[in-house]
C-alpha cells in the first residue's frame, strides 16, 4: 500500500452502507465522481452516503455540467447514464 494512512473502499451508492459491510461514521471524505446522477433515486442515493461520514465530513461531488457531443458517444451508452 502506497498511502498507508488512506483507507478506501467501494460503495454501491444504491445501497444501505449498512449491508455491504462499511464502517458508519469514519470517513473524512467520500468522493462520488460522475456516479451520483446515474442512480434511480438521488435523495435515496445521498442518505445512503451521509452515514458514512465523520461530524463535518465532506462529500466531494464531481459530476458533469454540460452535455457535450464526446461526453454524450463516450459514456452515454453506459447503462444507467441516463437514469436521473
Amino acid at each position: 500500500n502506497i498511502a498507508p494512512y488512506l483507507k478506501t473502499a467501494l460503495f454501491n451508492i444504491e445501497q444501505s452502507p449498512n449491508t455491504q459491510n462499511l464502517p458508519i461514521g469514519e470517513y473524512d471524505i467520500v468522493i462520488g465522481a460522475n456516479v451520483v446522477h446515474a442512480t434511480k433515486d438521488i435523495a435515496l442515493t445521498l442518505t445512503n452516503i451521509k452515514p458514512l461520514l465523520k461530524k463535518g465530513g465532506l462529500l466531494i461531488l464531481n459530476e458533469l455540467a454540460q452535455t457535450d457531443i464526446f461526453t454524450t458517444l463516450t459514456f452515454g451508452l453506459l447503462d444507467g447514464w441516463w437514469l436521473y
